[in-house]
């Protein structure tokens, strides 16, 4: 299957030039391939191939710019270089707050990706407001009753049980499952 991906890649180059949107998306979906194989170095190189052609194209200032920051920070979060995954999500959440807003959905995405590495490194106070947060924008623009909501919850709740609050977790879990 990353075959394939490389050769469509290398195809939309020939055809389209190496600065095109498309490229960038197929080094995007050649990231995503070489991830989801254990192959962090290769995927790195290429989310960074297609946040170089982003960056080009858009500007530093836009949308997908910062999902590229996001797929950056994904990656090295599972390389558990979480200083560098830490600065990756920062510059998404920057590029999504001004581009959308403090109250958006992507917003509220960031604060739950930065949320998840802070409790992977046990900063669970800023974890946990960074939970809050997200749950906060997800119920105020999207309903109390949403999947994006339960899904904070469930994070909230992680990272009480980590912190050693038992009975605020398992209120947020039973918030969660209700949903």
């Amino acid at each position: 299957w990353s075959f394939r991906r490389v050769l469509f890649r290398s195809i939309r180059e020939r055809c389209l030039g190496e600065d095109h949107l498309d490229v960038a998306g197929s080094y995007q979906n050649i990231g995503e391939s070489l991830c989801k194989l254990g192959d962090y170095q290769g995927a790195l190189a290429a989310y960074r191939e297609s946040l170089s052609i982003l960056e080009s194209l858009l500007g530093e200032n836009h949308a997908e710019v910062a999902e590229a920051h996001s797929l950056l920070g994904d990656v090295l979060f599972h390389q558990g270089d979480f200083q560098n995954s830490m600065e990756e999500y920062s510059i998404a959440l920057a590029i999504r707050e001004e581009v959308f807003g403090k109250t958006h959905q992507t917003t509220a995405a960031s604060h739950t990706e930065i949320g998840k590495l802070l409790t992977e490194v046990q900063d669970y106070d800023e974890a946990e407001a960074r939970h809050r947060k997200a749950l906060r924008i997800r119920e105020t623009i999207i309903s109390r009753e949403s999947p994006e909501a339960a899904d904070s919850r469930y994070y909230l709740g992680y990272v009480l049980n980590q912190n050693g609050d038992y009975e605020a977790a398992l209120e947020e879990h039973k918030v969660a499952y209700d949903i």
